[in-house]
């Protein structure tokens, strides 16, 4: 996919593609996440069954039995961190971010859901380093390198990502 820059914002043509684009927002982003918890809660007694296993296989057989949700939550997690924080205001998208990543952590720790051991620590480690991540770039809010107010979330995504790099 290759962006058309010619397009633009409420234009006829982008609202030409306004339909398509809440149709799939509303199916992969809302719809499948909510389904699969559907499905999975109303068939909660089952999931260790040969034929939910056959079904559901693909998503469950990673975990441990009773953590099947792992994976509903490891989808809303990536919706809330890639997708939703850009409704938020602008000086509160990190702070919920880092939220999320700490619960995501406590979650994953809590349940201990993978049933590889290196699989819970590779989880471990992408999880502690993206709460990292956000976390520098929250503190880089206040203030940058040079000890001026940093004012944009260019600079400040910029700022925190070669403090991580160095």
């Amino acid at each position: 996919l290759r962006a058309d820059y010619a397009i633009e914002c409420y234009k006829a043509e982008w609202k030409a593609f306004l339909p398509f684009t809440l149709v799939l927002l509303m199916v992969f982003a809302l719809g499948m996440p909510l389904v699969l918890a559907g499905y999975m809660l109303r068939h909660r007694h089952e999931l260790q069954s040969p034929a939910m296993r056959e079904f559901l296989g693909f998503i469950i057989a990673r975990y441990k039995p009773g953590t099947e949700w792992f994976e509903i939550q490891e989808l809303v997690r990536k919706m809330i961190l890639t997708g939703v924080l850009i409704f938020l205001p602008t000086k509160t998208r990190t702070a919920m971010a880092v939220l999320v990543c700490i619960m995501s952590v406590s979650l994953l720790n809590y349940s201990r859901t993978p049933s590889s051991t290196l699989v819970f620590w590779m989880y471990q480690f992408s999880y502690v380093l993206t709460t990292c991540k956000y976390l520098v770039t929250t503190f880089g809010y206040a203030v940058d390198a040079a000890g001026t107010n940093v004012g944009q979330d260019e600079n400040t995504l910029g700022l925190s990502w070669s403090l991580l790099t160095c």
